[in-house]
């Protein structure tokens, strides 16, 4: 909610560049903007025909105690000034710049749990997108359990907004469509039992591609070994005489 502006003051002979730029196209009232007199603020394009964005960064952090360091992403330009004289200060050395790009590799996500406001707690490292949470204890009803996600980068790793909601009660596995699928979570058999007749039984990706598919099932009660399959978050669809059903099942080891 706070708006923050960085950035730095050079003197520079006139018809010289004061800074590194990119390409463009410019971000307007962002990366654009330039003051010639230290209090109005302008789009460098209001001077003429500058279509880009000054080579500067900034990384902001919220989190108490944690160093958050976000290194220059060097893009294929050109950062020097020719013919540039210094006008105050200490001149440096150059600093080379790459021709290519610097990345920064993504090594995973660190998953952190707030349990009823008590504090968040890091609770694993994971490589996969998906992660499931197992607890020994059932959450308590009316506490608030609150989850975010970092994404773990070489010396950086910014933080995703955080995602909480109340505990109201235990789902009772009577389901109201007369189907029941258990256990979920699951790392070996899942078991689907049926009020009525099952005609067709498919295991689909999220993507909804068919995994395995049993079209002539005709059983109230049906068995399916999923040890086979990475952990992740799966679908399964079931039709009966009273219509299509799909429901999720998480296979974790």
């Amino acid at each position: 909610s706070q708006e923050l502006w960085f950035g730095y003051t050079v003197d520079s002979p006139d018809g010289e560049n004061p800074a590194g730029f990119d390409n463009g196209p410019a971000v307007a009232g962002y990366g654009d903007m330039i003051s010639l007199d230290g209090n109005a603020w302008d789009p460098i394009g209001s001077l003429g025909a500058f279509d880009l964005n000054w080579n500067l960064q900034a990384c902001v952090s919220e989190m108490d105690d944690v160093d958050t360091f976000i290194p220059m992403t060097y893009e294929p330009t050109d950062y020097r000034t020719p013919n540039a004289t210094l006008v105050s200060g200490t001149e440096v050395p150059g600093v080379a710049v790459p021709e290519t790009n610097s990345l920064r590799a993504l090594l995973g996500y660190n998953v952190y749990w707030n349990e009823d406001g008590a504090g968040y707690n890091f609770l694993e490292f994971t490589e996969d997108t998906t992660y499931l949470h197992v607890v020994e204890n059932p959450f308590a009803n009316g506490s608030i359990q609150c989850y975010y996600v970092s994404a773990v980068y070489e010396n950086c790793e910014p933080e995703s907004n955080e995602a909480c909601w109340v505990i109201m009660g235990i789902e009772d596995i009577t389901l109201t469509d007369g189907l029941l699928v258990y256990p979920n979570p699951v790392s070996e058999m899942i078991t689907i039992q049926s009020r009525e007749e099952m005609q067709m039984f498919c295991l689909l990706d999220l993507s909804g591609r068919k995994l395995f598919c049993n079209e002539k099932i005709g059983v109230k009660h049906f068995s399916l070994d999923v040890s086979g399959y990475e952990p992740g978050i799966y679908l399964i669809r079931i039709d009966t005489e009273q219509g299509e059903f799909v429901k999720k099942i998480v296979v974790a080891r």
